[in-house]
């Protein structure tokens, strides 16, 4: 499909597929207003190829957000969900252009989305009503897909979120989540989890529009500030079990402030390249002897990344 039949919108959102095996050509999605692209970066001799082009036909339908999971038991990887402005979540077959699911519950339009790093089949959105929402895409977990609620940590909306590449941490406010899914996925009673671990109104001077984790430390920026920081709670650390009195939250250090003249627009989005996996740590143990081979096993391949 060329670019060209596609009519000019305002986008507002773009994720490349995280699933994306080594020396297969990347594909990204773009979500603005009724329309979802999926599409193929430029090369030297042809421009952006537009793979698959979806309308949202219903009449509410004002998407600003959009990310990728996949679906473990048919193995099809091409599933964006998008949301906006009617605080719908819903779920795309990009193969056939199919809408598979709608997620309800939130009370405003939703901001953002984000999918675990460890799990895709569970889902975080944040939405204008301030709350957060934890979602299981788990078949088994249809009939009651909403396996938490975070509520006690934001007095307005909520615009962005981020897990921590463990998936036991969510970021807004420094969320901490509890392993999902748990007892309640799948229910009628979601999880609530009313403190956050860490929270601070210190560090931003306007409205908080893009969150990251970088390993254990934040970076994060405010509308009309110029200025993404870095910086990371006292004493902060991945290993660190929630708290649960929010008057006692720890202060901050900023490590570095960096210059991005010309950002003042509201709702701009920055991404981070994480580096590739660390390869396994050598035994600490080097006089341990090594178990025997068991000669009848067959070498296994190296692994591949995801």
């Amino acid at each position: 499909m060329n670019t060209s039949s596609v009519k000019m919108e305002e986008f507002w959102s773009v994720k490349f597929y995280p699933y994306t095996k080594p020396g297969v050509d990347p594909i990204y999605a773009v979500v603005g207003g009724k329309h979802i692209l999926i599409c193929r970066p430029p090369t030297e001799d042809n421009g952006v190829e537009v793979l698959r082009y979806i309308i949202d036909e219903e009449p509410s339908a004002d998407h600003y957000t959009c990310c990728w999971t996949k679906d473990l038991a048919t193995k099809t990887p091409l599933l964006p969900c998008v949301a906006g402005v009617d605080a719908k979540i819903k779920i795309f077959d990009v193969l056939s252009g199919k809408l598979l699911r709608v997620l309800v519950g939130h009370g405003g339009e939703i901001n953002e989305l984000k999918t675990s790093p460890i799990n895709p089949h569970i889902l975080a959105s944040c939405s204008k009503d301030s709350t957060i929402r934890i979602w299981s895409l788990d078949p088994k977990d249809e009939d009651f897909p909403c396996a938490a609620m975070l509520t006690g940590g934001h007095k307005d909306a909520v615009i962005t979120i981020d897990f921590h590449h463990s998936g036991r941490y969510l970021l807004s406010g420094g969320w901490t989540l509890p392993k999902f899914p748990d007892e309640n996925t799948g229910t009628k009673l979601a999880t609530q989890i009313q403190y956050p671990h860490f929270a601070s109104s210190d560090i931003h001077t306007d409205a908080v529009d893009c969150v990251r984790f970088y390993d254990d430390s934040i970076l994060s920026r405010g509308a009309n500030e110029n200025s993404p920081t870095q910086h990371e709670a006292a004493n902060a650390s991945s290993t660190l079990t929630c708290f649960t009195d929010p008057s006692k939250f720890d202060t901050y250090a900023r490590i570095i402030e960096f210059s991005a003249p010309e950002t003042e627009t509201f709702w701009m989005r920055f991404s981070l390249f994480q580096g590739l996996p660390h390869p396994p740590h050598p035994p600490t143990n080097l006089h341990q002897p090594l178990p025997p081979l068991n000669p009848n096993l067959t070498p296994s391949p190296p692994p591949t990344s995801p």
